[in-house]
């Protein structure tokens, strides 16, 4: 059976097979390497970059839209979360079903009106473009999240969710 964590010499930290660089402390584990994919599902996780997916453009909202604004839109664009953005653009939360059924369901009536900053989940966890979808499942697993930011040259350029990667590997198990 093949390798399914590559531990970096220099910190000791367990990365996902197919790692370029240590998560952890940045250190290049090309040369660590002697994991071989064994089938076309295993060689897409490694090799296929977020990039290839279907990005969905992500609803953006100030930190200071009232929840039930971004409810609505959330339904009217028929997606799980929405991306919160200051004046400049810069990502200062995400805002999702979990967050809306944990923190705002239990008293909407009472919060239906207040700003979303104080029920969006900040830090927000980013990937770029170009990294392998190992490490969307990766954060995605490790985090408990569904939908993940992705960003190109610095820029919020989407949203990749769970939904997506499951239609692209069973793509992929349909091909091979």
């Amino acid at each position: 059976m093949g390798r399914t964590k590559l531990l970096c010499t220099a910190c000791g930290y367990e990365n996902l097979a197919g790692a370029e660089i240590c998560l952890r402390c940045g250190v290049p584990l090309v040369h660590e390497q002697n994991y071989s994919p064994r089938n076309a599902l295993e060689w897409s996780v490694l090799n296929d970059r977020i990039d290839r997916l279907p990005l969905r453009t992500p609803v953006r909202v100030l930190p200071q839209t009232p929840v039930k604004e971004v409810l609505k839109a959330m339904v009217d664009r028929k997606t799980g979360c929405a991306v919160v953005v200051d004046e400049r653009e810069e990502l200062v939360g995400i805002f999702t079903e979990r967050d809306a059924l944990l923190k705002v369901s239990e008293d909407l009536d009472a919060r239906r009106d207040r700003p979303v900053s104080e029920f969006m989940t900040a830090p927000v966890q980013c990937l770029d473009a170009d990294d392998c979808l190992a490490f969307a499942v990766h954060r995605m697993d490790v985090g408990g999240y569904r939908h993940i930011p992705i960003r190109e040259n610095g820029r919020l350029v989407g949203v990749v969710s769970t939904r997506e990667l499951l239609r692209h590997f069973a793509e992929v198990l349909k091909d091979a």
